[in-house]
Protein backbone atom coordinates (compact mmCIF):
# COMPACT_ATOMS: atom_id res chain seq x y z
CA UNK A 1 0.00 0.00 0.00
CA UNK A 2 1.32 3.60 -0.57
CA UNK A 3 2.10 5.89 1.78
CA UNK A 4 -0.29 8.36 0.70
CA UNK A 5 -3.08 5.55 0.96
CA UNK A 6 -2.08 4.48 4.12
CA UNK A 7 -2.70 8.16 5.32
CA UNK A 8 -5.92 8.76 3.27
CA UNK A 9 -7.46 5.16 5.10
CA UNK A 10 -6.01 6.43 8.45
CA UNK A 11 -7.45 9.61 8.44
CA UNK A 12 -10.93 8.83 7.50
CA UNK A 13 -11.24 6.46 10.19
CA UNK A 14 -9.97 8.56 12.84
CA UNK A 15 -12.22 10.79 15.19
CA UNK A 16 -9.93 12.91 17.04
CA UNK A 17 -9.73 16.83 16.28
CA UNK A 18 -6.06 16.98 17.12
CA UNK A 19 -3.02 15.30 17.76
CA UNK A 20 -0.52 15.96 20.67
CA UNK A 21 2.82 15.37 20.04
CA UNK A 22 5.98 15.95 21.78
CA UNK A 23 8.08 18.85 21.28
CA UNK A 24 11.73 19.29 22.52
CA UNK A 25 13.90 22.62 22.98
CA UNK A 26 16.58 21.82 24.66
CA UNK A 27 15.63 19.59 28.00
CA UNK A 28 12.40 21.53 27.83
CA UNK A 29 9.29 19.42 26.72
CA UNK A 30 6.25 20.58 25.66
CA UNK A 31 2.47 19.02 24.03
CA UNK A 32 2.65 20.28 20.47
CA UNK A 33 -1.40 20.37 19.30
CA UNK A 34 -1.50 19.77 15.96
CA UNK A 35 -5.28 19.84 14.17
CA UNK A 36 -7.08 17.52 12.60
CA UNK A 37 -6.68 19.87 9.64
CA UNK A 38 -2.88 19.61 9.38
CA UNK A 39 -2.68 15.67 10.03
CA UNK A 40 -2.10 14.80 6.66
CA UNK A 41 0.90 16.74 6.10
CA UNK A 42 1.85 16.11 9.37
CA UNK A 43 2.27 12.11 8.82
CA UNK A 44 3.78 12.81 5.63
CA UNK A 45 6.26 14.65 6.77
CA UNK A 46 6.58 11.99 9.44
CA UNK A 47 6.64 9.54 6.91
CA UNK A 48 9.53 11.41 4.22
CA UNK A 49 9.86 8.27 1.95
CA UNK A 50 10.03 5.73 4.22
CA UNK A 51 8.80 2.65 4.19
CA UNK A 52 5.83 1.46 6.17
CA UNK A 53 5.82 -1.05 8.74
CA UNK A 54 3.84 -3.99 9.31
CA UNK A 55 1.40 -3.67 12.33
CA UNK A 56 2.11 -5.98 15.15
CA UNK A 57 -1.92 -6.63 16.09
CA UNK A 58 -2.21 -8.09 12.13
CA UNK A 59 -4.20 -4.53 10.94
CA UNK A 60 -1.88 -3.97 7.87
CA UNK A 61 0.47 -0.99 7.74
CA UNK A 62 1.82 1.56 9.86
CA UNK A 63 3.67 4.75 9.79
CA UNK A 64 6.06 4.62 12.89
CA UNK A 65 6.90 8.67 14.61
CA UNK A 66 10.32 8.61 15.02
CA UNK A 67 12.27 11.51 16.44
CA UNK A 68 14.13 13.88 13.92
CA UNK A 69 14.87 17.53 13.12
CA UNK A 70 12.37 17.75 10.15
CA UNK A 71 9.94 16.48 11.73
CA UNK A 72 10.32 18.44 15.07
CA UNK A 73 10.22 22.00 12.69
CA UNK A 74 7.53 20.97 11.66
CA UNK A 75 5.61 20.65 14.72
CA UNK A 76 6.68 23.86 15.85
CA UNK A 77 6.22 25.68 13.00
CA UNK A 78 2.60 23.82 12.49
CA UNK A 79 1.23 23.79 16.15
CA UNK A 80 -1.95 25.60 16.74
CA UNK A 81 -1.28 25.46 20.68
CA UNK A 82 2.19 24.29 22.80
CA UNK A 83 1.62 23.50 26.20
CA UNK A 84 4.95 23.79 28.48
CA UNK A 85 4.97 20.49 30.72
CA UNK A 86 6.63 20.06 34.13
CA UNK A 87 8.46 17.06 33.00
CA UNK A 88 11.36 16.32 30.84
CA UNK A 89 11.78 13.17 28.06
CA UNK A 90 14.66 12.15 30.33
CA UNK A 91 11.88 12.03 33.20
CA UNK A 92 10.40 9.54 30.68
CA UNK A 93 12.76 7.48 30.48
CA UNK A 94 13.84 7.38 34.11
CA UNK A 95 10.32 6.05 34.75
CA UNK A 96 10.26 3.79 31.89
CA UNK A 97 13.49 2.18 33.38
CA UNK A 98 12.30 1.70 36.60
CA UNK A 99 9.22 0.17 35.96
CA UNK A 100 11.49 -2.69 34.04
CA UNK A 101 13.53 -2.69 36.85
CA UNK A 102 10.75 -3.00 39.37
CA UNK A 103 8.40 -5.41 37.31
CA UNK A 104 11.05 -7.14 35.05
CA UNK A 105 9.00 -5.67 31.74
CA UNK A 106 7.73 -2.41 30.03
CA UNK A 107 4.71 -0.49 30.99
CA UNK A 108 1.97 -0.87 28.98
CA UNK A 109 2.10 1.24 26.00
CA UNK A 110 5.96 1.76 26.87
CA UNK A 111 7.18 5.48 26.94
CA UNK A 112 4.12 6.53 25.05
CA UNK A 113 1.85 5.59 27.89
CA UNK A 114 3.81 7.28 30.36
CA UNK A 115 3.84 10.47 28.60
CA UNK A 116 0.38 10.05 28.11
CA UNK A 117 -0.85 9.59 31.50
CA UNK A 118 1.73 12.58 33.16
CA UNK A 119 0.73 15.02 30.42
CA UNK A 120 -3.40 14.49 30.67
CA UNK A 121 -2.29 14.65 34.29
CA UNK A 122 -0.49 18.04 33.55
CA UNK A 123 -2.75 19.95 31.49
CA UNK A 124 -5.99 18.61 33.89
CA UNK A 125 -7.19 16.82 30.75
CA UNK A 126 -10.11 14.53 31.11
CA UNK A 127 -9.13 11.06 30.31
CA UNK A 128 -11.79 9.50 28.06
CA UNK A 129 -13.68 6.84 29.83
CA UNK A 130 -11.60 3.25 28.23
CA UNK A 131 -7.90 3.55 28.31
CA UNK A 132 -6.53 3.01 24.95
CA UNK A 133 -10.56 3.83 23.18
CA UNK A 134 -10.45 3.06 19.43
CA UNK A 135 -8.81 6.11 17.80
CA UNK A 136 -12.24 5.77 15.86
CA UNK A 137 -14.41 6.83 18.87
CA UNK A 138 -12.43 9.92 20.00
CA UNK A 139 -9.24 11.33 20.93
CA UNK A 140 -6.81 10.06 24.33
CA UNK A 141 -8.32 13.10 26.47
CA UNK A 142 -10.15 16.34 25.66
CA UNK A 143 -7.77 19.38 27.05
CA UNK A 144 -9.29 23.01 26.13
CA UNK A 145 -12.38 21.36 24.48
CA UNK A 146 -10.32 19.86 21.96
CA UNK A 147 -10.34 15.78 21.63
CA UNK A 148 -6.60 15.17 21.52
CA UNK A 149 -5.02 11.59 20.55
CA UNK A 150 -1.72 12.07 22.27
CA UNK A 151 1.56 10.24 20.53
CA UNK A 152 5.38 9.93 21.81
CA UNK A 153 8.40 9.20 20.03
CA UNK A 154 7.62 5.44 18.28
CA UNK A 155 4.07 5.74 18.21
CA UNK A 156 2.61 4.16 15.11
CA UNK A 157 -0.75 5.38 12.75
CA UNK A 158 -1.81 1.84 12.19
CA UNK A 159 -4.70 0.73 9.76
CA UNK A 160 -7.19 -0.69 11.69
CA UNK A 161 -8.29 -4.32 11.39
Amino acid sequence: MKTADIITAYLATDAADAYGLPLENGDRLSLAVIPHAKAADLLHTIADGKATEKAHNGSGEKIRFNKSKKVAEWIAKNAAEIYALPFTAADIETAYISHIKAYGKQPSGGRGSIFEDWTIKALNGDRNTKQNESRTEGGDTRINGHDIQIKYYRAGFALLK
